[in-house]
Formats: structure tokens, C-alpha cells, sequence
């Protein structure tokens, strides 16, 4: 899309020999020490096996070897950018089994994938970056342990060996008498963080870095002493010297925790003294938030606030790709999960000078959090390294920031309200469309941001999202629509959700879409990873931004002549021929009278007296009865906006869509139907008439969103859908043909079923004698 070349297999070498010496590989081949061998192997005797498989000379791009025995742990191969990574892998594993390496690698200077070599399993089962494993104790340790990382202590292998720590721990503070799933979490991050820190400084030891944290202070000063002793001794040593050294900058540890049964205290802590959590290949802070915000009463649902998969933060921090130097900001921080991933990605692709590191910990990283998770993503970034210093407990919609930041990553909670919008220009009560300008106006000129949004940000027709849109159209330039799958947030929600990538300055020239249907895991109530993913395949195609089965382009004059829509199901079937005469539900209907279902538990609120419509009693023409009716409780808690009156035309739009009916009598429907209320210029029997016809017939998938089990209209997307409507004449001569020909089909039907009938008994009869 831009004008420039594309970057060739050498860029990708440059990139990998960055990599390389940021961890701190030997690369200087004219070294004995060397332990980086490029397009050739370190002994004779490896390349007599290599050329004994490939008599023509072929070696690998690279070799990665141990340095104290210099065995061969890994091979990399390098491809140009956009080069589909498969057949690197197959080469890779080619060379790795002659020399006897394990771990293969395939990089194309914008994605790494790492297999085993028998192509068993991916080290990352998210299939995302993973240079943070060609550093060469985690390459070590995964060949000399088969990624089953041990120690003195058990070893965490598993997501689920996690769980049960966390179910044992949330169950403890239960009895401790803390009711809230995020009251309990963030008791246990305080624990939790003495183990991750005290394991971490146990690294850096190793590793010949100095401790940030004294040894009196970590977790090996206290997890053996008596229950008493030991809840005594955090709360008179560890804390207090916690609230010196990281407090400067707001809360972020208690003066003492709240758990007062030192007995509770203490079987936590000896579960957790049971495990090395350090190598385990999850994120084990997100994984705990995970676990107890869907064991919260209220923390959830209530704030619109969804664990974001680790998986998506990572691909999104990729294709974002923050530098070193950026400030990167997350209005709506939680845990920390986008500004962790970013504060990582910068780290392994800087210098690792002690001035880099210095920027890099002290001014890259800026968080808001409306709630008390701030300080648990306070906590996360210590552990990451630090760069906790500037993520703040705050409204960050009351607190505008105005080009400060090169990279914004967030997912804002979803339909939020907020009583600040006219600090942005708008007027909007929904929180959706003032997060999404705050995005905008906190990003420098040539900022660069990834969103997650609800589509119903990408297709609104309130005022303020389409002018929030418009800017973002005009004035940014949206690099790419990616939708993502309705199971992506499972099991907190099936909320339909798009991730927007765009960068500020200048206006938008063409848009790429891609529809992310397959995302590498599957399951309902636990999602567990599985092949089906489509992330590679962006991954693959993201330089170009081409074309593929799951992705097209949509220019600027396309998307700006439809109200600054952004909905991919939307241009994705626009391809098909125009609907001639077309004219939108919108400019037919004032209004769209949407029932409700009152609640079934409630049982005062049913009776005998008013009829209660619902798409089962949607059979014929006309609705004279409902199985289900209303008391005179349930009425008026429907309230008079809700009654439709005989006559009215109704319409299915949620899942069965488009079913149509006529009110026979006056009546109440559910949630799932709407009664029609026309302009006064089309309110006649006639385009009625016209309407009961024709809405069946329509084909609604570029119009509806996303669901579960398929797809669904709402108040926003029921005004866009596009209805034939020609003049008053056609429409007559429409309908006359349309019954003629049903009338037709249904004759020809019923002359089939006695032909099928007759040729049976002529069979039975005449040809078998049967009578």
C-alpha cells in the first residue's frame, strides 16, 4: 500500500543477528568461542552429514549452539518478509536432524514460529512471537528438559497445575471472610509476588546481575517459620521496606495484608513453596486474574472488564510493533497485560545498555485503571522489569491527554457510561465511542495504535460515533480491520469484537480487513489450543496487506459514502450485485418498537389478559392468540412505549430474521421482535402489505452482527438494512407475482407428493402383487 519496496531475506538476517546479540550470543564466527554459525555448521563432522543428505551444498542460515559444550540446540532459517514459513520449517527441520539439533526456527523478519524438531508441537502453542526463546538458557533448558523446566522444587507444567493453586488459594481467603473475587485477587497477587520476585532475583543471581531485592526480604526469609512468625515477619519486614522502595509513586503494596488468620497465610504460602513458577510457559499473574475475575460476584459483567487472551495482546503488540524511545499507553490498563507485552518487546529489540535500560524501565510505560487492579499492574511490571512508575488509579476519561504518546494498546471496557464526553466535543452517554477519541487525541503525529472495539463501534449511527469515526477516517490512517472470532473471550463473553490498528496523521487511503475466524483455540468453558488458526496466515500476509480467502481491501471514497463504516461483514458481501430501488429501514420507519421478555422467575408478572408474542407464535398472517401472556404486572412493567397496536406489522431480528407478522390485536412481544412504526408518508396498508412480503426474502448477512449461533440485528444495524422498494405500481405487480408463482410452486408440490404416492402403490400393487 505504501510506496516503498519490499524488505529482502538479507533485512531478515540483519533482524536476526539484532536479536542474537541483544541476548547476548557470540556471534564473532572468527572466534573460538563462537557459538552462532551462519550457512555453515561448526564441525567437520556435521558438514559431512549435511552434505551427505544434500550432496549440492545446501546449509543452514544459522546454528545455535550450547556455549560451554557447543552442541547444537537450534536452527534458524531466514526468509524474505511475506515468504509463507512452512517450507522454511521443513528445511529447518532437515538440517536439525542431521546435526542433531532439536528446536527449529523460521523467521521472516516480522514473524517467528519455533517447532520441536519431530514437528510434535509448537514451543508456543499460540503460535506467536517467540524470539524471548532464542535466548540460550531458555533453549537449554527446554532441550535438556523436554520444556518441562525442573528444580529443587515441583515444577508448574501445566495451566491446570496453576488452577488448583489458585482454587485452594480462593478458597482459603473465602474463609478468611473476603467475599469479592477481585478483593481475594489482589490479597493473593501481594503473596503471590513474593514468590514470582523472590525467584526472579534468584535468576538475575545466576545470571552474575545484581539483586533488587535483598534476600531478608524475599521469600526464603519467611516460607519455613511458624504461621504466627511468618505473618508477623511480612507485616513488620517485607511490607514496610515494599512500601519504601515501590510506594513513591501510589499504592502499590498494603502497609500489611488483610489476612489476619496467620494459619490461612500459611497453607497459602506452603502451597506456592511446592512450585517454581519462573519458567513455566504462562503468564501467571494473568492466569490468576483470569481465574478469580470469573469467581468474582460483581467484578466482570458489571465493569464491562474481560481478561484479554495473551495470545491477542501479543499479536496485537507485534503488529503495533512500539520502538525503543516510545512512550506506550494504556487508558484502560487492568493488569497490565498490553503494557507488560510491550514493555517485553521493546526490551528484546534495544540495546540493552544500561542508558536503554534506564529509559526503558523509568519513562516507556503509562497505564490508567478506573479500579484497584492499578496496583496489581503496578506489581506486574516489577516483576517484568519495572516500568511501574507511571500507570495510575484513575478515570482516564476524566483526565484528556493531548499528544503525548508514540503507541497506544488497549481494550476499553465495553459500554461503559460516562459523564464526561463533552470533554471531547461529544455528547454521547455510552462510553464506547469518548474512549475511542481519547485513543486518538492522546497519540503523538505518526503515533501509532491497536484497539479492540465492540463492532457496534465500527457501525453506529448515533452522531458521535459516526464523527468519531469520520476523524479516525480522516485523520488517521487505519492500517487494518481485523475481526475476531465470537469465542475469542469465551467463557466471560461472546461479545462480537474488532481490533483496530491505525496510525495519527494524514487520512486514510485504503483499508485492509481480515476476518481472524480461527484463532489457534477452541472449547466453549475452557478454551484449549488446537491447529485451526488463522494468525500465521496474517501474520504472513501483514507487510503487503494482500489478499487472501479471509481478507480483502476497501477503498477510502467506498467507506466514507457509508457513514465512516468499519464493519467488515458489512463490505464483505457488498461485492454482490446493488439492490435495485433500494431504500433503508431507516428512511421508512420513525421508530422501532422493541419488546422485552420480564423476568420467568417472576411468575406475578404472567397471567391470562394480554397477549405476549414471541417468533413461536410468529405461524401465520395474523397473530390472534400467544401461548404466553401477560398479567397486568408484566404490562406495566413493559410500559406503554412497548404496546403495539392491532394492525402493526412485526418483524423477527434476532437469529430467525425477518419473519413477519401482523398484530391481530393489541399485544407485547419479547426482546427478539419489533413492530414497524412507518413515516407518515409510507404508514399505509399497501407498503404493509408490501413489507409482510418482501422482509423474509431479504438476505441479512451484510447487515447483521456477529452471534453466537449465527446472526443477529439490534436498534443500531435494524435502520441500515437496504429493502427493494420501487414505486407503488412495481410493488403491486411484485406481490401479484410473487403469490402467482408460490401458488405454482405449492400446486406442483402437492401434484409431486400424489405422483410419489401413486408410483409407491402402483410398485406394491400392480409390480409386486402385495394388494
Amino acid at each position: 500500500m505504501d510506496n516503498l519496496t519490499t524488505p529482502l531475506e538479507s533485512a531478515t538476517r540483519k533482524e536476526i543477528d539484532r536479536i542474537l546479540e541483544n541476548l547476548e550470543w557470540d556471534t564473532h564466527e572468527f572466534e573460538k568461542k563462537c557459538n552462532v554459525f551462519t550457512e555453515r555448521v561448526r564441525t567437520k563432522e556435521e558438514e559431512k552429514k549435511i552434505r551427505t543428505r544434500f550432496p549440492k551444498g545446501r546449509f543452514p542460515d544459522y546454528v545455535l549452539y550450547s556455549s560451554d559444550k557447543l552442541e547444537p540446540l537450534a536452527v534458524i532459517e531466514a526468509k524474505r518478509v511475506g515468504v509463507k514459513l512452512e517450507k522454511a520449517l521443513t528445511q529447518a527441520k532437515e538440517y536439525a536432524e542431521c546435526i542433531g539439533a532439536q528446536i527449529i526456527f523460521a523467521v521472516d523478519g516480522a514473524i517467528v514460529e519455533a517447532r520441536w524438531v519431530d514437528g510434535s508441537k509448537y514451543l508456543k502453542n499460540d503460535g506467536q512471537l517467540v524470539t524471548e526463546l532464542l535466548s540460550e538458557r531458555l533453549l537449554r533448558k527446554f532441550v535438556e528438559q523436554g520444556n518441562e523446566i525442573t528444580s529443587s522444587r515441583k515444577t508448574v507444567k501445566t495451566k491446570e497445575d496453576l488452577i488448583r493453586v489458585f482454587a485452594r488459594a480462593n478458597d482459603l481467603l473465602r474463609q478468611e471472610g473476603m467475599r469479592e473475587g477481585i478483593e481475594r485477587f489482589t490479597e493473593f497477587s501481594n503473596i503471590l509476588f513474593l514468590k514470582l520476585i523472590d525467584e526472579i532475583e534468584d535468576d538475575r543471581e545466576r545470571r552474575g546481575e545484581p539483586r533488587r531485592v535483598e534476600r531478608n526480604y524475599c521469600w526464603l526469609a519467611f516460607y519455613k517459620k511458624p504461621a504466627r512468625e511468618m505473618l508477623d515477619y511480612i507485616n513488620g519486614v517485607i511490607l514496610p521496606k515494599l512500601v519504601d522502595k515501590y510506594n513513591g509513586s501510589g499504592d502499590v503494596f498494603s502497609k500489611e495484608l488483610a489476612i489476619k488468620n496467620p494459619n490461612i497465610l500459611k497453607q497459602i504460602v506452603d502451597a506456592l513453596s511446592e512450585l517454581t513458577l519462573l519458567d513455566v510457559d504462562s503468564d501467571v499473574k494473568g492466569d490468576a486474574f483470569e481465574y478469580f475475575l470469573k469467581n468474582s460476584v460483581t467484578v466482570g459483567n458489571d465493569l464491562g472488564e474481560y481478561y484479554t487472551p495473551r495470545h491477542i495482546v501479543k499479536l496485537m503488540v507485534d503488529l503495533v510493533d512500539p520502538k525503543f524511545g516510545d512512550k506506550v499507553y494504556d487508558p484502560c490498563c487492568g493488569t497490565g497485560g498490553f503494557l507488560i507485552e510491550a514493555f517485553r518487546h521493546i526490551k528484546r529489540n534495544c540495546s540493552p545498555t544500561k542508558a536503554n535500560l534506564a529509559l526503558l524501565e523509568r519513562d516507556t510505560i503509562y497505564g490508567g485503571e478506573l479500579t484497584g487492579t492499578a496496583k496489581i499492574a503496578k506489581m506486574n511490571m516489577i516483576i517484568a522489569g519495572d516500568g511501574h512508575t507511571h500507570i495510575t488509579q484513575q478515570d482516564s476519561l476524566a483526565n484528556p491527554v493531548k499528544e503525548k504518546f508514540e503507541t497506544v494498546l488497549t481494550n476499553f471496557p465495553f459500554s461503559q457510561k460516562t459523564e464526561v464526553a463533552h470533554l471531547y466535543g461529544l455528547s454521547a452517554k455510552s462510553a464506547n465511542s469518548v474512549f475511542l477519541k481519547h485513543v486518538i487525541d492522546s497519540l503523538k503525529p505518526k503515533g501509532r495504535a491497536g484497539v479492540i472495539v465492540p463492532d457496534s463501534v465500527l457501525f453506529g449511527k448515533d452522531m458521535d460515533m459516526i464523527n468519531v469515526r469520520r476523524e479516525l477516517i480522516e485523520k488517521c490512517e487505519v492500517k487494518a480491520v481485523i475481526q475476531l472470532s465470537v469465542h475469542t473471550f469465551l467463557p466471560y463473553t461472546q461479545q462480537p469484537t474488532t481490533i483496530l490498528i491505525f496510525e495519527k496523521g494524514g487520512r486514510t487511503r485504503d483499508i485492509w480487513f481480515f476476518e481472524l475466524t480461527a484463532d489457534g483455540f477452541r472449547g466453549v468453558t475452557k478454551r484449549r489450543p488446537t491447529e485451526e488458526n488463522d494468525i500465521p496466515l496474517l501474520r504472513s500476509l501483514w507487510s503487503e496487506k494482500e489478499k487472501s480467502s479471509l481478507s480483502f481491501i476497501v477503498n477510502y471514497d467506498d467507506i466514507s459514502k457509508e457513514d465512516y463504516k468499519l464493519f467488515l461483514n458489512y463490505y464483505k458481501y457488498k461485492t454482490r450485485k446493488k439492490v435495485r430501488h433500494s431504500m433503508e429501514l431507516g428512511q421508512l420507519c420513525e421508530e422501532f418498537i422493541i419488546g422485552h421478555t420480564p423476568d420467568k422467575k417472576a411468575s406475578h408478572y404472567y397471567g391470562e389478559d394480554f397477549l405476549w408474542t414471541t417468533i413461536a407464535d410468529m405461524k401465520g398472517k395474523v397473530i390472534l392468540n400467544t401461548k404466553i401472556k401477560l398479567s397486568k404486572a408484566g404490562v406495566d412493567l413493559m410500559g406503554e412505549r412497548r404496546k403495539i397496536s392491532k394492525g402493526e406489522l412485526l418483524m423477527s431480528f434476532k437469529l430467525t430474521l425477518g419473519k413477519t407478522a401482523f398484530a391481530g390485536k393489541d399485544l407485547y412481544t419479547n426482546e427478539a421482535i419489533c413492530a414497524l412504526s412507518l413515516k407518515k408518508e409510507y404508514d399505509t396498508e399497501e407498503v404493509k402489505e408490501y413489507l409482510y412480503h418482501i422482509l423474509p426474502l431479504i438476505d441479512y448477512v451484510p447487515y447483521a452482527q456477529r452471534a453466537a449461533k449465527g446472526s443477529t440485528l439490534n436498534k443500531d444495524l435494524l435502520p441500515t438494512v437496504g429493502v427493494p422498494f420501487p414505486d407503488a405500481n412495481e410493488r403491486k405487480e411484485l406481490i401479484e407475482k410473487k403469490d402467482r408463482l408460490n401458488r405454482e410452486r405449492t400446486e406442483l408440490e402437492e401434484k409431486m407428493k400424489k405422483n410419489a404416492s401413486d408410483y409407491t402403490k402402483f410398485i406394491n400393487s400392480d409390480i409386486m402383487g402385495l394388494g
